[in-house]
């Protein structure tokens, strides 16, 4: 699906028969990612509270990276810029069709494999 990614503008998504998505690619993939930025800073106790002032949640991954929802790369990036905090990295994460794929037709599976519990080494050996 990946080649599909890179080549179609379009996709029509079905599943049992109905239309799950009928929506541009990018839409899509960014339906599928939730719109999760990640931003490396030295500053991220100053920078956090100003991005959730903004409604997005900002949450600490690491001692200089921030993980942020609910707001574009570009607002985050003026929203630094304003207050001077200095950034190392602001990369958009999207998901991949795939991604995308098995999300939108999750409730329209026709057939799936049930959940067994996998013996451990001693009960495949009696």
């Amino acid at each position: 699906m990946s080649e599909m990614a890179q080549t179609a503008d379009h996709i029509i998504v079905l599943g049992r028969g109905r239309i799950v998505a009928d929506a541009p690619v990018n839409e899509i993939l960014a339906n599928a990612s939730g719109g999760s930025v990640k931003v490396r800073t030295p500053q991220i106790a100053r920078l956090g509270p100003l991005l959730e002032s903004e409604g997005a949640a900002a949450t600490a991954t690491a001692p200089d990276l921030l993980s942020v929802t609910g707001i574009a790369a570009q607002r985050v990036g003026e929203i630094a810029a304003s207050a001077g905090v200095v950034l190392y990295e602001l990369t958009p994460l999207t998901g991949s069709l795939e991604d995308a794929y098995m999300e939108l037709t999750r409730d329209s599976i026709e057939y799936a494999t049930a959940d067994y519990d996998t013996p451990t080494t001693a009960e495949a050996n009696r």
